[in-house]
């Protein structure tokens, strides 16, 4: 198990950065250096979301016997349910970080007022000084740990799917096998499988980009006043043509991979 003052600092992985520096380069047997979290084990995260995917399947093929309405089982919710919990933890350190990048436009604020005044007690001075440099340190470490376990999460999730597309591949009928070619099933195990732990890495932006926006308006506004709409105004312009991009994209993409 790491100390703490390594997982906090990373200092895990400079035994590799150094072999990489002497060497210029790194060879697979390299990556034993670092030490690999028993739940990234491809064993472990099979069987982690195994553990879902079979209960799931096991409730539809139940109510199906009662005659009950019960919806497909979910590859989402299945993997949701599986590696939520370090996710949400993520979250959290997103969570600290997008409050302290507040916290330094408002004590340099506070700064100028101390430096105009020539009577301000310096105590305020240290005080705030060190309250901007503590919430840059922090939000330094919590950016990092989110992004680590965002990734952490993205490979798992990655390593389960990849393994549920292979052993279900192995034990397709001939039947299905002509419905599907090769190229689809390599398809679903490296470009869809990939896609869903890019995913990750910005799953929180469903709620943290509405709460920074938030917290941009309410600080502009006490500054500006009416005149910080100006911005919203624009964000709100290009929401559709956003929209419309990304459909545009999608549907290239569909058509690249029908190619």
């Amino acid at each position: 198990p790491l100390n703490p003052l390594s997982a906090l600092t990373f200092q895990w992985f400079v035994p590799l950065l150094k072999i990489g520096n002497a060497k210029d380069r790194l060879d697979p047997e390299d990556l034993k250096q670092i030490p690999l979290p028993p739940s990234c084990e491809t064993k472990n995260a099979m069987a982690e979301f195994e553990k879902y995917w079979k209960e799931n399947v096991r409730e539809y093929k139940l109510a199906q016997q009662d005659q009950k309405k019960e919806r497909e089982p979910s590859l989402a919710w299945c993997l949701t349910k599986a590696f939520i919990k370090d996710y949400i933890k993520a979250g959290f350190l997103k969570l600290i970080h997008d409050i302290n990048v507040f916290v330094g436009p408002i004590v340099l604020h506070g700064l100028i007022q101390f430096l105009r005044d020539p009577y301000a007690n310096m105590q305020e001075g240290i005080v705030l000084t060190a309250t901007v440099t503590v919430s840059q340190i922090l939000m330094s470490f919590c950016l990092r740990h989110y992004f680590f376990k965002c990734y952490l999460t993205g490979l798992r999730m990655r390593t389960a799917v990849v393994m549920a597309v292979y052993k279900k591949a192995l034990i397709l009928s001939s039947t299905e096998r002509q419905k599907r070619s090769v190229g689809e099933i390599v398809n679903l195990m490296t470009v869809d499988a990939q896609r869903i732990q890019d995913l990750t890495t910005y799953g929180h932006a469903v709620w943290y980009s509405f709460l920074q926006i938030g917290l941009a308006i309410y600080f502009l506004w006490q500054q500006l006043g009416p005149s910080c709409l100006g911005g919203v105004a624009v964000i709100i312009v290009m929401v559709p043509v956003n929209k419309f991009i990304a459909g545009w994209m999608g549907r290239l993409q569909k058509k690249l991979m029908k190619a």
